[in-house]
């Protein structure tokens, strides 16, 4: 059982070294590899404690205490960084870590300058007679995790609607493979709350229960690490700073219109621009773009992300994602209906129709047309 501790905290190590040095990191990357190195710390002081090297050797005793108080902040961090527009750490995050920062300087005078046969008692003591700190600590631990973690679902929700205003396409971006770490995590902090009733009553033993939780935490690690490596950056810094600029400027515009009462031509801009989208989206067909973003729309177009943005909102009352993929559904249904594509498959109509996720294409299509692309496929191929 032991080794499986071992194993998971040097594969935590060896992640940590890969997204220190992957190649065109961003600020999430080392929070990333930050993150695998504190997990990989965690597990190693579980280790030394399970299998009592920890009391032959007393000083390493208690020193991953206070670990699972950045569990929570490192997630909901790691989350702010990947889906902000800049990419960039903000100081302000640091607050995250008050409580592990506060608990850590009480236990440095409290109990790591000690000697080793004075930290021993102080563990036997606080495990017979917690102390009110001990006990406050124990509670931050129980409500600091789920609380990050519904912040952080709550973010990725906001996430994925703000990547279908930018995107006409999720794949990559959408950090769906943080729900799942996510998922895992509510699963340990699902058995902490679950084992520290179950031990009070008792019907597991304390040792038990660690088991089962640093086991997930041992698993968990090569998803986050795994997964963690391969994302890119959704946003481009330098895309962004320019977008900025350009609709800090269209805002004054914007705002010396509106003091002058000229709704009207505005309005009739946005018609017409709007036009314009539809003229070109025919003409051109860059929906046939499988990584088509509104960035590059709008420099097709010569109009600021941010506007062209709010007139596919206001005009056709859809995010650019579903704007997007309601012309692919359309080419779809074109190219499913010819003869000459009779011989081809349901996927490889749909990838020649701009779509490149196979789950992506069955999902919208049953939402714009109500049928499954199989269905519709033989509706229109019966003879």
């Amino acid at each position: 059982m032991e080794i499986i501790y071992v194993i998971g905290a040097s594969q935590a190590f060896f992640l940590s070294i890969l997204a220190f040095n992957k190649n065109n990191k961003t600020d999430g990357d080392r929070i990333l590899a930050v993150w695998l190195l504190f997990i990989g710390l965690h597990l190693l002081d579980y280790y030394i404690n399970r299998t009592g090297i920890a009391y032959e050797h007393p000083h390493l005793l208690g020193l991953g205490a206070c670990f699972p108080l950045l569990q929570g902040p490192f997630m909901y961090v790691y989350i702010l960084v990947m889906i902000s527009r800049n990419n960039k750490f903000r100081p302000v995050y640091l607050l995250h870590g008050i409580p592990f920062l506060a608990f850590s300087i009480w236990f440095l005078f409290d109990f790591y300058f000690l000697n080793g046969t004075e930290k021993i008692n102080y563990i036997h003591m606080q495990a017979n007679n917690p102390s009110l700190v001990i006990i406050l600590v124990n509670i931050f631990i129980l409500l600091l995790g789920p609380i990050y973690i519904v912040l952080s679902l709550l973010r990725l929700r906001k996430h994925h609607r703000e990547i279908e205003d930018s995107f006409s396409y999720t794949e990559g971006i959408n950090l769906n493979w943080l729900q799942y770490v996510l998922g895992g995590l509510g699963f340990i902090w699902f058995m902490v709350l679950l084992t520290n009733i179950l031990v009070k009553i008792p019907v597991i033993t304390d040792t038990f229960s660690e088991d089962i939780i640093y086991l997930t935490v041992a698993v968990s690690v090569f998803f986050l690490g795994y997964f963690g490596i391969k994302q890119k950056a959704i946003y481009n810094t330098d895309d962004n700073m320019a977008d900025k600029k350009r609709a800090s400027k269209m805002a004054g515009v914007e705002d010396r219109k509106m003091d002058n009462k000229d709704l009207e031509f505005k309005k009739a801009r946005e018609a017409a621009n709007f036009r314009e989208l539809l003229d070109y989206f025919e003409r051109e067909k860059p929906y046939l773009d499988n990584r088509l973003s509104l960035k590059d729309v709008a420099e097709s177009l010569g109009i600021p992300p941010n506007q062209l943005s709010h007139i596919i909102n206001g005009q056709a009352g859809k995010n650019f994602f579903d704007f997007v993929n309601s012309y692919r559904v359309e080419e779809f249904k074109s190219k499913a209906s010819h003869p000459d594509y009779r011989i081809y498959t349901l996927v490889s109509i749909a990838f020649e129709s701009g779509f490149n996720s196979k789950a992506t294409f069955n999902r919208v299509f049953r939402n714009y047309t109500g049928q499954t692309p199989s269905d519709y496929f033989h509706s229109v191929n019966r003879y």
